[in-house]
């Protein structure tokens, strides 16, 4: 059986599925760990210690990361679409695994992430790790125009703000990334579906534990839900 690589959409209960397969990943050897855990896991190695240098194609390395702009923030690397990488890699990783990820309503979506980065700016503002996000705090001050109010007209605004152009496409650590990146590329001239399954949200608990059940994994049909409520 291949391993799972959980290509993580954010907004899309990505931490969820993280928690709960990671629980499993844990203990059982045989599997890699997924999302966020995987990726600091993989950057121990030497041979990954420059991960965005060694996944991505040059034009979205040049395009998204920058280590000289000490205000710049760098998108995470698990929240950039498999369709940023390098052909040879990701066509490599979908030999070896099984390439699954959460997709959402996109609406739902948005106003979702609308009170998330509000809800994030509050707690890092006064939290331990403001420092470490400060360049990204920083985003959302400017991109909320300091009106982090929770109202139908601040939401109102900021959708139109946000995706009436592609200005801000890449901004708020990749969350306004489109999905459709996320599922598909163009390699050779050729349309390639990048995961093998999609779980739709909207039907996370019957999809998830169809898709536990399809590979094998030993975890409650309760659990998926048990987990996203909290």
């Amino acid at each position: 059986m291949k391993k799972l690589f959980f290509s993580h959409i954010p907004k899309t209960a990505g931490n969820t599925i993280e928690e709960i397969v990671n629980e499993y990943a844990i203990t059982n050897k045989s599997m890699d760990l997924v999302g966020e855990k995987y990726f600091r896991k993989l950057k121990k190695n030497p041979k990954y210690k420059k991960y965005y240098e060694y996944f991505l194609k040059k034009k979205y390395l040049n395009k998204l990361i920058d280590y000289q702009d000490k205000t710049h923030w760098n998108i995470n690397i698990w929240h950039l679409p498999l369709s940023y990488w390098k052909d040879d890699i990701l066509m490599e990783y979908k030999k070896k695994y099984i390439i699954f990820c959460v997709i959402r309503n996109p609406y739902e979506r948005a106003v979702s992430d609308f009170k998330f980065w509000i809800k994030f700016y509050n707690e890092m503002k006064k939290g331990k790790l403001n420092s470490y996000f400060k360049n990204l705090l920083k985003e959302i001050e400017d991109i909320y125009d300091h009106d982090l109010s929770v109202t139908n007209k601040n939401l109102n605004r900021m959708m139109k703000k946000l995706y009436s152009s592609k200005k801000y496409k890449y901004a708020l650590d990749g969350h306004l990334i489109p999905q459709y990146e996320y599922i598909y590329t163009i390699i050779k001239g050729n349309l390639v579906k990048i995961p093998n399954v999609t779980i739709r949200i909207e039907n996370i608990e019957k999809e998830f534990n169809e898709f536990k059940n399809s590979v094998g994994l030993p975890i409650s049909n309760s659990k998926i839900m048990e987990t996203h409520k909290n």
